[in-house]
């Protein structure tokens, strides 16, 4: 009988001491749970603190009523610089391809009905087609306006601005420029190579001695002459 007792009691002991291992299996389990909960909730605030003070750093730049004064005008361009030096990469390079795109269609535009004066005209009146060119290339301007784009004239200022202000280091800035000038004449070649190339757009007169006349212009000019002309245009495009 005291054998079996004793067996009882052992029996018991192992079961209290499994019982004992399990429930600090479990506490274990639930611990690291926890933990990892609490990482996770942890990152979560971070990243709402981190976003919080981002918003917080925009809405330091408020645009006041006299939206034509100095002042507001460089807070709004220091508040488009932090806006642009945040845009992730497939954003930023699918607007400037945008912004290509409406370029090249402008550039189209232009070129068909500049272009499409008779050539003898055209000799005799030089200043017809830089008049129509002067008067409809805006389009393409307006479509970046109105639906949206990264356009590298346009950046140049305002991240400039940023800059100045010290609201964005020199590394964004030219992160920007970089991925915008790119984006942009590569979705410019593509909209004049598709709707412009293959669809034999400037194979005949006059087009065909307006498009090269221009390009050989163009590539004919001397180095400061174009550096001056560029800079005059960018004053005239920047606002976009």
């Amino acid at each position: 009988e005291h054998v079996h007792k004793a067996n009882g009691d052992e029996h018991v002991h192992k079961a209290n001491g499994d019982e004992h291992v399990h429930k600090a299996n479990d506490d274990k389990s639930i611990s690291g749970v926890s933990e990892t909960a609490s990482q996770a909730a942890n990152k979560k605030a971070i990243r709402r603190a981190k976003r919080k003070q981002q918003l917080a750093e925009l809405d330091r730049y408020q645009v006041g009523a006299e939206i034509n004064s100095m002042v507001d005008i460089e807070k709004f361009q220091e508040k488009l610089s932090l806006i642009k030096s945040r845009l992730p990469f497939p954003r930023l390079f699918i607007l400037g391809l945008l912004a290509g795109w409406w370029l090249g269609l402008g550039v189209l535009f232009v070129s068909v009905i500049a272009g499409g004066i008779p050539v003898d005209v055209r000799n005799a009146w030089p200043m017809l087609p830089k008049l129509l060119t002067g008067l409809l290339f805006p389009v393409g301007i307006s479509f970046i306006s109105l639906f949206g784009g990264e356009l590298f004239t346009g950046n140049s200022m305002s991240m400039l601005i940023g800059l100045y202000a010290r609201r964005i280091t020199v590394l964004q800035l030219l992160y920007n420029w970089f991925v915008v000038l790119v984006s942009n004449f590569a979705g410019a070649v593509f909209t004049v190579y598709i709707f412009g190339k293959l669809t034999y757009l400037y194979k005949t007169e006059p087009w065909l001695s307006y498009v090269r006349g221009t390009a050989v212009t163009k590539i004919n000019l001397d180095p400061d002459v174009a550096f001056i002309r560029s800079i005059a245009a960018n004053a005239l495009v920047c606002t976009c």
